[in-house]
């Protein structure tokens, strides 16, 4: 009888050994466990960028994922408030080792609370975001002065010499019309028409005062749901638009679609991905909308899972500044520090409008 019961406590104490192996097996490889949280507009008026951006890192992960890296998703819906929720949520309670967001005033309003928390990469095109922290790199765009690099060799390729401008107040446009400003010669000039709110929808009293000028180009600086509107407003008023031009919001099929071939040789300036990216991503997801944001998503993803060494924050933050000549879906992208910014150099394109496609000028 005590011979069973040495056995019994014999075996208890094996359990309890295996137990205890298990549970601390697991609670390590959890601590292992790398977390990436994207921020991004899941929902709301610009939930075609946020969608796309999450599926060029979920495409990516599904050819090239590292199982010790875990991405955990947050819906900005494009509002600053749900954006700082979002950050502290995932600092606070997932305890995550960098932060990506996309969206330029969402980016803007987690900056001021980043400090030293954990590297941050704002998806934004305004290089003082960067003054903020050291811990803040810029991604997914260039700087806003590429652009309108390409949009002003077009133009006076075209003898453009007077643009009208009709513009929504968000700050990214407002800092493409100061490129375009600064970059003009004595001979040019341009026209800020009217300047919207980000839900006005009656563009017709703008329209009909581009009728009152003679211009060479509308610079047509709107957002999703009103670009589409804008030209089908200008069809029912009657008014024979010039060269159209306008922003990565150009990269829309809905709004292409939307404006029913009106759109049609429009020009515009963004970054751009491969034939084969933009067949696979079409394939897995029946569709393209703003396939130049899912390869933002694509590449990141890329580097973040290949390149990046996760042993503290500073370390994190040194491999994401020591990417050079890193072949990605939008070619060749490299860090960059000029004075004031920090980003991710990639190549720019001029692309036009055409048969309700998209296709690469130059």
């Amino acid at each position: 009888m005590k011979k069973r019961n040495v056995w019994l406590i014999v075996g208890i104490v094996v359990l309890i050994i295996i137990i205890g192996f298990i549970y601390t097996n697991n609670n390590q490889k959890k601590e292992n466990t790398i977390k990436i949280g994207v921020i991004a507009p899941l929902t709301g008026p610009l939930a075609e960028y946020g969608i796309a951006f999450k599926n060029g890192i979920e495409l990516l992960n599904s050819e090239n994922g590292n199982p010790n890296i875990t991405y955990i998703f947050e819906d900005n819906k494009w509002d600053s408030k749900e954006a700082i929720s979002a950050f502290n949520k995932l600092i606070q309670i997932e305890g995550v080792d960098i932060v990506l967001n996309w969206g330029t005033p969402t980016s803007e309003a987690i900056a001021p609370i980043v400090k030293d928390t954990v590297p941050f990469i704002a998806i934004t095109t305004e290089p003082p975001i960067t003054d903020l922290s050291s811990y803040i790199i810029r991604g997914g765009f260039n700087q806003p002065k590429d652009y309108i690099e390409k949009d002003w060799k077009y133009l006076r390729a075209h003898n453009v010499k007077k643009i009208a401008i009709l513009k929504t107040d968000i700050v990214y446009l407002n800092s493409l019309l100061n490129e375009l400003q600064k970059a003009k010669n004595s001979d040019e000039s341009i026209v800020l028409v009217d300047n919207f709110n980000f839900e006005d929808n009656d563009f017709k009293t703008s329209i009909a005062k581009l009728s009152k000028d003679k211009y060479d180009a509308v610079g047509v600086f709107l957002t999703s749901g009103q670009i589409s509107t804008f030209y089908k407003q200008s069809k029912e008023l009657g008014i024979s638009l010039p060269i159209t031009f306008g922003s990565d919001f150009f990269e829309s099929q809905s709004e292409i679609d939307g404006a029913q071939g009106l759109m049609n040789g429009a020009v515009f300036a963004n970054t751009g991905v491969t034939i084969e990216f933009m067949d696979k991503y079409v394939s897995t997801f029946r569709g393209s909308s703003q396939i130049a944001s899912a390869g933002y998503g694509y590449d990141l993803a890329k580097i973040l899972n290949t390149v990046v060494d996760y042993k503290d924050k500073d370390t994190i933050l040194n491999s994401l500044k020591s990417v050079k000549n890193f072949s990605g879906v939008e070619g060749t992208i490299s860090y960059a520090e000029p004075s004031g910014d920090r980003y991710f150099t990639k190549s720019t394109y001029l692309k036009i409008i055409e048969n309700n496609s998209i296709r690469i000028l130059n």
